[in-house]
């Protein structure tokens, strides 16, 4: 198994089509529907898939991490390098993250494969850096 980089998104006002929209003027692509309904968008060419749906994961109450509510960050932007290049999917997650922060609208954090978050950001609180 390989591992993935993800930006995880949530707020109020957060809806896919603006995600997708927001995603296209970053990365400078086209989400394109895939067979099970998830967007893609193919960069680097080719090399690098960036998908983006609302995940399904719940948050373990019996978790006394740090880690943020996967709840509260109901949208992922999951960055895949085909080539296994982590160092560059981390990359391309860190613009999205950053991105997301200036736009200071809506929670996120970034997280590599889903065990370590990097960094969070809240309009309510600002960016944490989890290095």
């Amino acid at each position: 198994m390989s591992r993935h980089a993800f930006v995880l998104v949530g707020g109020p006002d957060v809806a896919l089509d603006d995600l997708a929209a927001f995603g296209e003027r970053v990365l400078g692509g086209t989400f394109v529907q895939d067979g099970d309904g998830t967007l893609v968008l193919v960069m680097r060419g080719g090399a690098v898939a960036v998908n983006l749906n609302r995940h399904m994961i719940t948050d373990d109450p019996e978790d006394d991490d740090d880690f943020p509510s996967f709840e509260a960050h109901p949208y992922w932007f999951r960055v895949r390098d085909l080539d296994k290049n982590h160092g560059r999917q981390m990359e391309i997650a860190r613009d999205i993250f950053f991105a997301v922060v200036d736009e200071a609208r809506w929670r996120v954090f970034v997280s590599d494969d889903l065990q370590m978050v990097e960094a969070a950001y809240t309009p309510e609180d600002g960016l944490i850096d989890y290095a």
